[in-house]
């Protein structure tokens, strides 16, 4: 029985190998539909990362543009003669509002156009988000409202604000976000598959050929190989392709050729 590193370099040097996969134990399959989604959650996390990198760069230009307050009354308060200002990006709408000009019902307008909608109004803070309408119909609200009277804002003033907005993002943070995408990579490799392996059964049947499903799925897992390898190279390219799609129709397309007899050897003359 061919072990996982074997089956994966038989992937690239002799395909037709991959045909012992099929006798692979589900517990080794999975793991290597693992191994799969993390080749394939790479690209992803870089571009993740990139917009988390440009998230804390925002941050810290909205956090330059915060003028010296603190609370009085549970109010913002300035400390100097400054005004309030609306600060967009592709993804966000932050406001700062220390004189009442806007309400809670603008700042959720605001997010229409964009993911999020901060408000640093009078005397409350209001988050909004695009959280989607399954979410909404579970949570049956997009909205946090905090006013200045709960004791989380007991030490709040624009150094504080600043802080939060200028401190750099943990690695635990990065790390979660990386398993996020591992998690969608998986789910999304593992559809393919599927797919694959259900048009690999289709193949079987009309060439009178009967293999088990669970020996097909397995064998596709592997002929999966080269398509995911070429699907994180092309996620990293500008180019518009359905990647699952992809996967699946190479896969099953190397399946095929791989299930396929041999043709006979010709016989010494």
């Amino acid at each position: 029985m061919l072990t996982n590193r074997q089956l994966f370099k038989r992937a690239f040097q002799k395909p037709q190998d991959l045909k012992a996969a099929q006798n692979s134990s589900f517990f080794r399959a999975f793991l290597y539909v693992i191994f799969l989604s993390l080749i394939l959650s790479l690209p992803l996390a870089k571009s993740v990362f990139q917009e988390l990198n440009e998230f804390q760069q925002e941050n810290q230009k909205i956090a330059a543009e915060i003028p010296a307050f603190h609370l009085e009354n549970n109010q913002i308060v300035l400390e100097e003669d400054a005004e309030g200002f609306i600060y967009q990006t592709d993804w966000l709408n932050f406001t700062f509002d220390p004189e009442g000009k806007r309400k809670k019902q603008d700042v959720i307008n605001d997010f229409s156009n964009n993911l999020f909608s901060i408000g640093i109004l009078q005397d409350q803070l209001v988050f909004s988000a695009d959280i989607g309408e399954e979410y909404l119909a579970i949570l049956g609200t997009n909205t946090i409202e905090l006013p200045y009277s709960d004791s989380y804002f007991q030490n709040f003033d624009s150094q504080h604000l600043k802080a939060t907005l200028s401190q750099g993002l943990s690695w635990q943070f990065y790390l979660l976000f990386f398993a996020i995408v591992l998690y969608q990579a998986f789910w999304q490799l593992i559809w393919a598959l599927l797919l694959a392996a259900v048009g690999g059964k289709i193949y079987t049947a009309l060439r009178r050929t009967p293999l088990k499903f669970s020996k097909i799925f397995k064998t596709v897992i592997y002929t999966a190989t080269l398509p995911v390898l070429v699907a994180a190279v092309i996620l990293l390219l500008p180019i518009n392709l359905d990647i699952s799609i992809f996967i699946t129709l190479v896969s099953m397309f190397i399946f095929m050729q791989v299930i396929k007899p041999a043709p006979p050897e010709d016989l010494p003359s």
